[in-house]
């Protein structure tokens, strides 16, 4: 079964809060995998087994906090975030 494509989500211009906001998402997420990829590195040392699962709790309540607001029609950005992207 063929689905009709979402025009919202294709036509850029219209939806801000799809695409205008997905590099502040990207860039979260980049830093951090680069977090996890410290903490990794630091689990030899014992103080990234502390920091993996404060990590994991960080990302999901950023990440669920976002989905709310994105929900509600409002527009999150995420703490602590440079522009990498």
């Amino acid at each position: 079964m063929l689905h009709r494509p979402n025009y919202q989500l294709l036509d850029r211009h219209r939806c801000f809060t799809v695409f205008g906001k997905n590099h502040a998402k990207l860039n979260f997420q980049i830093v951090l995998f680069v977090a996890t990829v410290i903490a990794v590195l630091l689990v030899f040392a014992f103080v990234g087994i502390l920091l993996l699962p404060l990590l994991g709790v960080i990302d999901l309540i950023f990440v669920l906090i976002g989905t709310v607001k994105a929900n509600n029609g409002e527009i999150y950005t995420y703490p602590l975030t440079p522009d990498i992207v």
